[in-house]
């Protein structure tokens, strides 16, 4: 699933600008889960497009840290919504909790996706997810899942190596290849 290009409609809609930094320390294998990462992933970039006004602009940054056989990959998107209000934030990753800004957002989410994001997170030993946001200034939201790196193959009776079809930095790398043309790439 290509994240960006999923969600193509919305973003030409709103004439939202995506913009993408990738850092170039980033490791190119990880052994994570593909599908999982790309969720949480979906799950930011979906709402910041939902909650940034027409013409807005959302930013997609990955960054990585080296702690020895491990990658921290950090991956954040930040909007330039109405942003969220301290006592508001504290609620966010809760089951079926949704912060509406507006009547505009009426009928639009379940209140589970932040908490789904949180779950899949909170698997991970020594990761985290949360967000920076002040009313007025938009929101980030980000997560950091520590990656083993460099580990061998996996072999596998049931055909073809373990990690390759879930590398999660393959899911980031190609979150920031999939935007359309005409979106950013860069600040």
């Amino acid at each position: 699933m290509q994240v960006v290009a999923a969600l193509h409609g919305m973003v030409a809609a709103k004439s939202i600008h995506m913009v993408k930094n990738f850092a170039p320390n980033v490791p190119t294998t990880v052994i994570g889960d593909r599908y999982r990462v790309e969720h949480i992933i979906s799950n930011f970039v979906s709402n910041a497009c939902k909650f940034s006004p027409r013409g807005g602009e959302v930013v997609v940054s990955v960054t990585s840290r080296n702690a020895g056989a491990f990658a921290e990959v950090t991956v954040t998107v930040s909007d330039q919504g109405c942003g969220i209000s301290p006592e508001n934030q504290e609620k966010l990753f809760r089951n079926f909790v949704q912060i509406r800004p507006s009547a505009l957002q009426k009928g639009q989410g379940s209140g589970l996706g932040l908490a789904l994001c949180k779950a899949i997170v909170d698997l991970h030993e020594g990761s985290k997810i949360g967000v920076r946001s002040e009313e007025g200034r938009g929101s980030s939201f980000y997560f950091t899942i520590r990656f083993p790196v460099d580990a061998p193959r996996v072999g596998g009776g049931g055909g073809g190596a373990a990690y390759a079809p879930n590398t999660a930095t393959a899911t980031t790398a190609s979150l920031l290849r999939a935007a359309p043309s005409g979106y950013g790439t860069g600040r």
